[in-house]
C-alpha cells in the first residue's frame, strides 16, 4: 500500500495554473483558491483482465479543508510517518478570493488541528522550509525559513521562526494569531525584491558540493 499526502485543487487550470505560469512571466493572479490537504491510499493488486495492467484501488480523504499551498515537513520525516506539516495559506474564505496566501500554518495531520499565523498586514509568504536543529530532540525541533514579500514596503525579507514555539492546537475557522515574539528568531531584508516564489530547499554547509 502506498500512502501519500498532497495539495488537491478543484480545478487545476483555473485555480493554480495561472500562478505557475506567473513564475515564468512575472504576471501573477490576484489569488489562488480551491485547495486542501488530502491523504491518498493506493492498494496495488494483481493484474486485471487481458490488459495485464495492475488493478489499483485508490482512496482519499481530506486532512485539512483550508485553502493552502506549499505543504512541507521535516526532511528527516520525508517518506515516513509524520505529525507536523507547514503551509502557506489563506486566513479566511474571503481572503482566498482576494489575495495570495497571507498566513503560515502549522498542521497536525494526526488529529487535524491547525493553527494559522499572520506575519502582518500585506505580508505574502512563499513556501516555508523546515530546517531541523543539529541536535533535534523531536520532529518539530527546528526552524522555519520563509521568504515573505512585504506589500507595504515593496521589499522581500527572509523570516526565521522557531517551529517549537508555533503551536498546532487551533481551528482553521478561528482568527489567525500573530506569530509569537519568542518564535521570531530573525528577519533579514534581502538586497533585492523578490516576487512570491515557488519551491526551494535547504542544504547544510557540510553537504554542499
Amino acid at each position: 500500500r502506498l500512502v501519500f499526502d498532497y495539495i488537491e485543487y478543484d480545478d487545476y487550470d483555473r485555480d493554480i495554473k495561472p500562478f505557475i505560469l506567473g513564475i515564468h512571466t512575472g504576471v501573477y493572479p490576484s489569488t489562488v483558491v480551491g485547495s486542501r490537504i488530502v491523504r491518498a491510499r493506493i492498494d496495488v493488486g494483481v493484474a486485471a483482465g487481458d490488459s495485464g495492467l495492475p488493478n489499483y484501488n485508490f482512496q482519499k480523504e481530506t486532512l485539512l479543508d483550508v485553502s493552502c499551498e506549499f505543504g512541507r515537513v521535516s526532511p528527516e520525516y520525508e517518506g515516513r510517518n509524520y505529525t507536523y506539516a507547514y503551509i502557506a495559506a489563506h486566513s479566511s474564505k474571503a481572503a482566498s478570493t482576494s489575495t495570495l496566501w497571507d498566513v503560515l500554518g502549522k498542521v497536525n495531520v494526526i488529529n487535524g488541528d491547525c493553527q494559522l499565523y499572520t506575519l502582518g498586514k500585506e505580508q505574502v509568504p512563499s513556501e516555508p522550509i523546515f530546517v531541523p536543529r543539529a541536535d533535534a530532540g523531536s520532529e518539530h525541533d527546528g526552524y522555519l525559513l520563509c521568504l515573505v514579500y512585504d506589500g507595504l514596503r515593496n521589499i522581500t525579507c527572509l523570516h526565521v521562526l522557531d517551529a517549537r514555539e508555533l503551536r498546532d492546537r487551533g481551528h482553521v475557522d478561528g482568527k489567525p494569531e500573530e506569530v509569537p515574539e519568542k518564535a521570531r528568531v530573525a528577519r533579514i531584508r534581502l538586497p533585492n525584491r523578490l516576487p512570491v516564489t515557488f519551491h526551494r530547499i535547504w542544504v547544510p554547509a557540510d553537504q554542499r558540493a
